[in-house]
């Protein structure tokens, strides 16, 4: 009579291990990543498309381009604020600026608002045209004038 009263024990015992033990176990092993922590997704945008840049004879440079529409990974809204402009005057003999040389802000001439895209991206079709907006908005032309005098670039 002990030895079942102590195997019906057991049994409870081993039941309970494992409804209770296993799936704490598992849930444990799974909870949280592994490795170190990674910083927050930083998305990029696109680069602009088509620039073209245009100068007649005692007249500033016009830059014209597309303000990106999507992020460099194709996402949709673009994360676009503004777009920096820079200038330097180099012989054709001297390699271009690299990033790091335009991190340093000498080379900056303009930085442009960009609108943030609009979340239903609706276009007014009919009534009176609306006014234009302050900042062009992704995926628009924009056109820059430089303003700065003559030969006031970084060399």
């Amino acid at each position: 009579m002990k030895m079942e009263v102590l195997g019906a024990r057991c049994s409870v015992l081993v039941l309970v291990l494992v409804l209770v033990l296993v799936p704490v176990l598992v849930l444990g092993a799974a909870c949280g990543s592994k490795g170190d922590p990674l910083p927050p997704l930083r998305l990029a945008p696109a680069k602009a498309a088509g620039l073209t840049a245009a100068r007649i004879e005692g007249r500033p440079i016009t830059l014209q381009f597309v303000v990106p529409a999507a992020n460099d990974d194709g996402s949709v809204p673009v994360d676009i604020a503004s777009m920096r402009v820079f200038a330097v005057t180099l012989p054709a003999s001297e390699a271009a600026p690299t990033p790091l040389d335009l991190l340093g802000g000498d080379l900056l001439v303009a930085t442009l608002d960009v609108q943030a895209p609009r979340a239903d991206d609706a276009r007014q079709t009919t009534g009176a045209p609306a006014p234009p907006p302050p900042a062009p908005e992704p995926g628009t032309p924009i056109t820059w004038d430089d303003t700065t005098e003559t030969g006031t670039y970084a060399t």
